[in-house]
């Protein structure tokens, strides 16, 4: 089993016995750049019998999700915007969601540099007990040597329910927090998003209007999230072109509403106001969006499913941003909001994973120190 360590700042923390990165073939000898492994023994009675899964805070209102799905819509009916105005305005095409929100969260705050760097191997099979006890002890060792009182070591779903169990059976481990590296990283859990909306689409006529941008053969894989680049591209396009479709009347038939959309949209494209100072406006076509998703969806069944469709990825463009921002509670909001789609789509192992992910994740606040809460999740 290999690892990396990332700390923030960077320098913040030094690795003993760190793997550098070097060019050519790397020769390991003796113990150099490997941990001493530590046997485990498996008690008699699993310790997932103590883990009880328990109701997720519910709220009844997200506000860092209103705020983010106020600035996709105003990137949204950006392109409703009469041609000739987009020319002479803006001169080239309007960028794709991921260019606005890099322009449009260019003054998100202040940030620090990272460092990643390699970390001593651990000579066994990842799967085998005895490797992720190593991984959780070393993990704890360095975290005592850094005074850090709570630390943070990710796997992916299976190995992740593996350290579960074993970090809540033992009590040396208590400081050790496993986390699942599927929900921790915006990639992994956009590709298990994708495929859930490809499962719960299948047959809807998603597939032939992929057709007409994609290969035929390509279809599939978007359809199922494994080609991640491609799937997120083509559930761009299609949200685009309904969401166009849903707001083009609303907005062009309204002067008012048109002028502050062009007037907005050229002063955020300059970096001239903030994302706070477009709330105003975001907020009216927010609304305007929502009322004509309400209308639509109330005439019949098919025009329901594709409403739907739209709320899904939405979802995956939210939980993008939280990543990309490091918005904690729009990460913790965004995922609870997706767990109903793991199950509609019967992905229950990764539900589970989820589940014990966020409660592990909204039990922080009171069991963390609060100096170290505060700097985990700023």
């Amino acid at each position: 089993m290999g690892g990396i360590s990332c700390s923030t700042p960077k320098q913040h923390q030094s690795i003993p016995n760190a793997v550098s990165r070097t060019k050519g073939k790397i020769v390991m000898d003796g113990t150099k750049g490997r941990i001493p492994v530590v046997p485990y023994v498996k008690p008699a009675l699993s310790s997932f019998k103590s883990i009880y899964a328990s109701d997720l805070k519910v709220k009844r209102s997200f506000p860092s999700m209103e705020k983010a799905l106020q600035i996709d819509s105003v990137w949204m009916s950006s392109f409703t915007l009469p041609k000739e105005l987009i020319q002479a305005r803006f001169g080239t095409r309007l960028p794709s969601w991921s260019g606005y929100m890099e322009v449009a969260h260019a003054d998100s705050g202040p940030y620090d540099v990272s460092e990643v760097k390699f970390l001593p191997f651990i000579n066994l099979d990842p799967t085998n007990l005895s490797c992720i006890y190593t991984a959780l002890n070393f993990a704890s060792d360095q975290c005592r040597k850094q005074q850090l009182k709570t630390c943070f070591v990710t796997f992916d779903q299976p190995l992740f329910m593996k350290a579960t169990e074993i970090s809540t059976g033992c009590p040396e481990l208590k400081q050790v927090v496993p986390v699942n590296h599927k929900s921790y990283m915006y990639n992994s859990s956009d590709i298990y998003v994708t495929c859930c909306i490809g499962e719960i689409m299948s047959g809807s006529g998603l597939e032939d209007l992929f057709a007409t941008v994609y290969a035929k053969n390509s279809v599939p894989q978007i359809m199922s999230g494994h080609s991640y680049a491609r799937a997120m591209r083509a559930h761009s396009l299609a949200q685009q072109a309904l969401g166009v479709i849903i707001l083009k009347n609303e907005i062009v038939a309204d002067s008012t509403i048109l002028a502050e959309l062009s007037s907005l949209h050229q002063k955020l494209m300059g970096g001239e106001v903030s994302c706070e100072e477009t709330r105003p406006v975001a907020c009216k076509i927010r609304k305007l969006y929502q009322d004509k998703c309400l209308e639509l969806s109330a005439l019949n069944r098919t025009a329901k499913l594709w409403i739907e469709y739209l709320n899904q990825f939405e979802l995956v463009r939210l939980f993008t941003r939280a990543m990309r921002c490091g918005d904690w509670q729009l990460y913790l909001d965004s995922m609870k909001a997706m767990l109903p789609y793991f199950h509609a789509a019967a992905h229950l192992p990764y539900a589970k994973a989820v589940h014990i992910h966020l409660q592990k994740m909204e039990a922080l606040e009171e069991e963390m120190d609060p100096f170290e809460f505060e700097n985990f999740t700023r």
